[in-house]
């Protein structure tokens, strides 16, 4: 979606659905605004006013559009001067009968490409990331949805903020993963680099799937084989797909050459077998 950082801008994702033949669309679309002319004070970003800009749907969209997820991501500022403090997106779902599907279809496909599925899994091929499954997935769990108003914005499950200790080290911990990236020598300025990165390849998602992993480590020489047992080496919760640190950790574990302490060591070599036994479980399914 994203080429380079300093393209990251807001972005407003739709996923239509219609029950009585029960499919789903997704479509993504930006507003207007550059990054460095961003309107997303807090969370101005939701408002009809902005819905209209970006969904020329007329007032069938503002009554009947309800928000799934709202993503708050901090952006560092010692990559721009005068930059915006965060970026946004914001998930909507919007559901059709099929009389409006088909009235619809012109006014949402001027927004971008638009297909539809009838599986919802098949979404995945239009993803980065499973997290527009587990929002829709949310969305059908009878929680009660949010809406428009401000003092929803903050209901639980609907808005996740991820702020600067989600990504970067704190240098005075303790933890055996923290202490394996301090013994690589990465700097603070290495660590935001990284993180800068993974933006590019995740966002408007705030975690990496497999797709976006392969292509991100292809960069650095590893094959497309290779990327997947590393993924799986990665990915410990098995959620199927990494976080910030995850992958901030696995590229220390991959440095070479570096002065390791007993516990840091051990964590190394944790990864090492989680590598060697998916490439051998590959090898006896194969």
């Amino acid at each position: 979606m994203f080429t380079k950082f300093s393209e990251l801008t807001d972005v407003v994702s739709i996923l239509p659905y219609c029950p009585e033949d029960g499919s789903w669309g997704l479509l993504r679309s930006y507003p207007e605004t550059k990054r460095h002319k961003s309107i997303c004070q807090e969370y101005r970003l939701i408002s009809v006013k902005l819905l209209k800009s970006v969904c020329d749907a007329g007032s069938h969209w503002c009554s009947n559009g309800v928000l799934v997820k709202l993503l708050k991501i901090w952006l560092p500022q010692e990559a721009q001067e005068n930059g915006p403090l965060n970026i946004h997106h914001a998930v909507f779902q919007m559901i059709l009968t099929t009389r409006e599907k088909a009235s619809i279809q012109t006014d949402l496909s001027k927004m971008g490409e638009l297909t539809w599925h009838k599986d919802l899994t098949a979404l995945k091929g239009d993803m980065l990331t499973p997290e527009i499954i587990q929002y829709v997935n949310q969305e059908f769990c009878n929680r009660e949805t949010a809406t428009f108003l401000p003092e929803h914005f903050l209901r639980d499950n609907i808005v996740v903020e991820l702020v600067k200790e989600d990504f970067l080290l704190n240098r005075d911990s303790d933890d055996p993963f923290d202490e394996l990236v301090m013994s690589t020598g990465f700097s603070v300025e290495d660590e935001i680099g990284l993180y800068e990165q993974y933006l590019v390849h995740t966002f408007p998602y705030c975690t990496m799937g497999q797709g976006s992993f392969t292509k991100f480590m292809t960069n650095f020489g590893w094959s497309p084989e290779a990327t997947n047992h590393l993924f799986k080496c990665a990915d410990f919760e098995g959620r199927g797909a990494l976080l910030p640190k995850e992958l901030l950790y696995l590229m220390a574990a991959l440095e070479p050459e570096v002065s390791l302490s007993p516990r840091s060591a051990c964590i190394r070599g944790v990864y090492i077998f989680r590598v060697l036994y998916d490439h051998f479980q590959v090898q006896e399914t194969s």
